[in-house]
């Protein structure tokens, strides 16, 4: 950020899930928004990438090049490590001792898809994704979006459709496989890149996205919308 390098550890819980801190200032940050809530840094937002939450097989098929960290790795101890499985009803203490109130709209721990646009942000309840399948254009704050899904998984990402002045409608593939624009049959992957037809090469917009608990998501926007399906 502004040309340096911060290291960041967990340092306390903040609206249902962790606060994290930097070496280099002693700022605080929220983890979901990527804000600095006090501190030197205080109003700094870092930047957010795309993250492809996947199992291993499905990332190779997106990165058949990529390079795996070297080592055996670490144990799996501290943070996380005590979790019951994802299915689990276990919530944990701290989140209703920091959240300001509980939002009855959704059970806790659903896992929801959710999108931050300009200030508006909408829930995908992953329940919902899954039955509409993989593919989903939607309207968020008057913004066109695309949010592509991989059926029967946690992989999901959310772009806008808005593409050299002209809205694009998705589908998927014929082969179940890809996405499709359906005005110039254009053919796209996972990361937002058309790799096929005449928009091949082109690269939609990234909205800031990402697969959240509930209770974790509406702490952190409380004036969410949830995509009825």
């Amino acid at each position: 950020m502004d040309g340096r390098r911060h290291r960041f550890l967990v340092t306390g819980k903040y609206l249902g899930t962790h606060l994290l801190g930097d070496y280099e200032t002693k700022s605080h940050w929220a983890p979901v928004s990527g804000e600095a809530l006090h501190g030197p840094l205080k109003g700094k937002r870092l930047e957010r990438l795309p993250v492809y939450q996947s199992t291993w097989q499905e990332w190779k098929g997106l990165r058949p090049d990529t390079l795996v960290t070297s080592g055996r790795g670490a144990p799996r101890t501290g943070h996380g490590s005590h979790c019951p499985s994802p299915d689990s009803t276990y919530l944990p203490n701290f989140v209703d001792s920091t959240r300001e109130r509980a939002d009855p709209r959704l059970p806790d721990l659903d896992l929801v898809f959710g999108v931050d646009l300009d200030g508006r942000a909408r829930a995908y309840p992953l329940a919902i994704l899954q039955r509409l399948g993989p593919v989903l254009n939607d309207t968020v704050g008057g913004r066109e979006i695309v949010v592509f899904a991989k059926s029967g998984s946690w992989l999901a990402v959310a772009f806008e459709r808005m593409l050299e002045g002209r809205a694009l409608t998705f589908r998927p593939t014929a082969d179940g496989l890809g996405f499709e624009d359906a005005g110039t049959g254009s053919r796209f992957d996972i990361t937002g890149k058309a790799v096929e037809g005449p928009l091949a090469g082109r690269q939609l917009r990234y909205v800031l996205s990402g697969l959240e608990k509930w209770c974790a998501w509406a702490a952190s926007h409380p004036e969410t919308e949830i995509h009825a399906g």
